[in-house]
């Protein structure tokens, strides 16, 4: 299916129009469609207010709301200069790039991977791809020697003696679900004496656990652990800890209107008391990374220049643009030991902002408008006749 000649002049004489497929705004049905009162909440408004700086049409539509027959889509959209009014729902052509905000697990259901597909084979320049498996990250990342200096040692389980021959060598080893996020399903198993301490902050039914093990029930246990689930084996470093509280860093990155990667954010993640894990969903806090700085400098510890934690996120994120051309954010956890080592421990293809503030999130909507313009333009190149 290709898009008429008359639908092709339409797009040429207008801005650039951006779609932004959600499910975050009133569908058609919800009856704050119908009203004149309706304002989203401030990420939705910061789309229209970077739209109207790149000079780029922000619409915001559910994967229901396309008409491929029509070529036409029902869509949210702002008419005001502030985004505090003006909200209505009408038709719009096919939007030039589309922007694809729906979760992971709501992909299918939705029909929002349908609808992705199918604008992608009318030509329709598409981002926001899914990354890869926990498993496969790591085995990308390892490739490159620059950042392998600033891995944990890491494995894919595929038998239990997996877990075992590296527990053995670093007496601490964290169990990673790989398709897992939030730091569900994250195991901390940890050598003392003749047993072994397993803990998790969110197990099964997001309830903690603790309990320990004599390493022949700690087989047992693992045996039934990875028969219902796929996981790798990561070091467990000894990473600065303030107050009982594990801290590792979230660097948030963007590309542009250039196509770069920029850095947005540097935000510490604090994890709870003696937890696990670090993730605010497992009820972790946010910090300020300068104050953060200075409590390492007073405590006597080696921290890293900051330029070095920006280029080992700036080059991780590279990476990935390898095998993802329209890879358009991305969150790269660093952690920090108490011997001033640094290591990449997570990457987060679709980070939540729910870490970031107001004005990060301002900046990071800022970036995407601006790279949806960037490939319009790149798309409009390789359409162009030699």
């Amino acid at each position: 299916m290709k898009l008429s000649r008359a639908k092709r002049r339409e797009r040429q004489h207008m801005n650039v129009l951006l779609g932004v497929m959600t499910i975050a705004l009133p569908s058609k049905d919800d009856p704050l469609s119908l009203t004149d009162s309706y304002v989203p909440s401030a990420t939705w408004r910061y789309f229209h207010l970077a739209g109207l700086r790149h000079g780029v049409k922000v619409i915001f539509f559910y994967p229901e709301d396309v008409d491929f027959e029509k070529e036409r889509v029902h869509a949210w959209s702002c008419t005001s200069r502030d985004a505090k009014s003006g909200w209505k729902r009408r038709d719009y052509r096919f939007p030039d790039v589309v922007y694809e905000n729906v979760a992971l697990q709501s992909l299918r259901r939705t029909g929002a991977l349908d609808v992705k597909r199918r604008f992608a084979n009318l030509g329709i320049p598409t981002f926001n791809p899914a990354l890869f498996q926990k498993s496969t990250m790591s085995s990308i990342l390892k490739r490159n020697p620059e950042i392998a200096d600033h891995l944990p040692k890491t494995v894919t389980v595929h038998r239990v003696e997996d877990i075992l021959a590296l527990l053995s060598k670093t007496k601490c080893v964290y169990l990673k679900p790989v398709r897992g996020s939030g730091g569900k399903g994250v195991i901390e198993l940890s050598v003392n004496r003749r047993v072994v301490r397993v803990r998790a902050q969110r197990f099964f039914n997001n309830q903690p656990v603790d309990r320990t093990f004599p390493l022949e029930k700690l087989v047992e246990f693992l045996n039934r652990l990875i028969c219902s689930e796929r996981y790798i084996a990561q070091e467990g470093l000894k990473l600065l800890t303030r107050e009982g509280r594990k801290i590792d860093f979230r660097f948030q990155l963007n590309r542009d209107e250039t196509g770069e990667w920029q850095l947005v954010a540097i935000r510490p993640k604090l994890g709870p008391i003696g937890s696990v894990v670090s993730n605010l969903h497992s009820g972790g806090i946010e910090g300020d990374f300068d104050e953060i700085v200075d409590w390492a400098a007073n405590e006597g510890y080696s921290f890293p220049d900051e330029d070095d934690l920006i280029h080992l996120a700036i080059e991780t994120a590279k990476e990935f643009t390898r095998y993802r051309p329209n890879l358009s954010h991305i969150g790269i956890d660093i952690a920090v030991d108490v011997n001033g080592r640094f290591f990449v421990l997570d990457v987060n293809p679709r980070p939540g902002r729910n870490i970031l503030t107001r004005p990060m999130i301002a900046a990071s909507v800022d970036c995407i408008t601006g790279f949806a313009k960037y490939l319009y333009k790149k798309s409009r190149k390789k359409s162009r006749p030699h």
